[in-house]
């Protein structure tokens, strides 16, 4: 009886021990606050902002020295990669077989999207985050998270099932890495994903008109990291949101101008 009794004790100590190493481990997980003034820029000679607390960076253009010179400035950083699509000029785009390259992305040549059903994906994407903590990237913007919208967009026939799958398997690499994650655009999932991500990443929703589908990441404390390319005036509005809006040139260079 009592070595049944130390046994089943043993089990519930070890079970409680890694509860709490878990709990340590969310807790110790930055993630960044509502209105905080960031930067996001991925061509052009990288320069730092004055009184900016968060930079966005390309995952592969960037270097492990600038992050820790970012850190010992005080700043976070987060990383950039497509999760959703296969670009041409990526050093690790050998490791897709044509097979799970779809239809080419609209707009932007030398970019195709991804079988994100697949296990080969999920594991290139899975190296892409162990990447991120081995830089020292805080978090991670996985972009093209809404591959299943329209369903023939990708040619692989995307359902909404499919992507809160792998969404949601970011997120749990992510965080097991000890990183926050962004749930960049694929606002009409917001309602499923909210619980699943640290804070939002979003371009162009004042121009689209659907910054209201963000408002579950304010109403549940988080930020949203948001980008307009257009010229018209929305700073009150984003401020009255709680959102951090930065007006940006399309090629994402230096020139940032801030609603505060």
């Amino acid at each position: 009886m009592n070595r049944a009794f130390h046994w089943i004790t043993a089990i519930l100590l070890g079970v409680v021990s890694l509860a709490v190493a878990a709990d340590s481990v969310e807790a110790a997980r930055w993630r960044p606050s509502q209105r905080t003034s960031w930067q996001i820029q991925f061509t052009g000679t990288f320069k730092t902002v004055p009184g900016v607390e968060v930079y966005e960076l390309d995952l592969f253009g960037t270097t492990s020295s600038r992050i820790e010179r970012l850190h010992n400035g005080g700043s976070r950083v987060i990383c950039y990669f497509s999760a959703g699509s296969w670009e041409d000029w990526r050093p690790d785009k050998s490791k897709v077989p044509k097979s799970m390259i779809g239809n080419s992305y609209n707009g932007w040549p030398g970019e195709w999207w991804l079988d994100i059903r697949k296990s080969t994906v999920r594991e290139l994407m899975k190296d892409r985050l162990v990447l991120a903590r081995e830089k020292g990237c805080d978090a991670v913007d996985p972009d093209n998270m809404d591959s299943w919208d329209p369903i023939d967009k990708t040619g692989f026939g995307i359902t909404n099932e499919d992507q809160l799958s792998f969404n949601k398997y970011l997120s749990r690499e992510a965080r097991r890495l000890g990183m926050s994650i962004a749930l960049k655009n694929d606002l009409p999932q917001i309602p499923e994903l909210v619980a699943y991500f640290d804070f939002a990443v979003n371009e162009s929703c004042f121009s689209d008109g659907d910054c209201d589908q963000l408002m579950p990441f304010i109403d549940a404390g988080k930020a949203v990291l948001q980008i307009q390319y257009r010229s018209a005036d929305v700073c009150d509005e984003s401020l009255s949101m709680g959102f951090s809006t930065i007006y940006k040139k399309t090629d994402l260079g230096f020139y940032r101008k801030a609603c505060s």
